[in-house]
């Protein structure tokens, strides 16, 4: 992790969750994020370190049974580095099959970009998602 890059990406971050699809707004018109989504940065942080980039983000790249949509996450992620918005198995795919050189500059880029995104859930509403 690169703190001057994270610093870098802290805009960026807050842009895209208010671009993402994890921004919810309640009944009255509020703005709000699930916290569940807090977690499962950090657990992406954590598959990353103790498994691998790839295998991380194939699992996220899936909601299984999620009670968040995990996938977004990943969205969210490229989208911070790249610029661009696609289809979570768009992203999936591409990562999966690139070469090492540039799959170690993409880890290190989602890496930059997840701690990012978690510093950025500061500046929203976090709530559970039965309220």
């Amino acid at each position: 992790m690169n703190k001057r890059k994270v610093e870098q990406l802290l805009p960026k971050a807050i842009e895209a969750l208010n671009a993402s699809q994890i921004k919810k707004t309640d009944q009255n018109g509020a703005c709000y994020i699930e916290k569940g989504f807090r977690g499962q940065i950090s657990s992406f942080g954590a598959a990353v370190t103790m498994g691998s980039f790839r295998a991380a983000v194939a699992f996220f790249g899936n909601n299984g049974e999620s009670d968040v949509e995990r996938s977004e996450l990943i969205r969210t992620m490229y989208y911070m580095v790249k610029g661009e918005w696609f289809p979570a198995q768009t992203i999936v795919e591409e990562i999966v099959s690139m070469d090492n050189a540039k799959l170690a500059q993409m880890k290190e880029d989602f890496i930059n970009a997840s701690v990012a995104l978690k510093l950025a859930l500061n500046a929203f509403d976090l709530r559970d998602k039965s309220k």
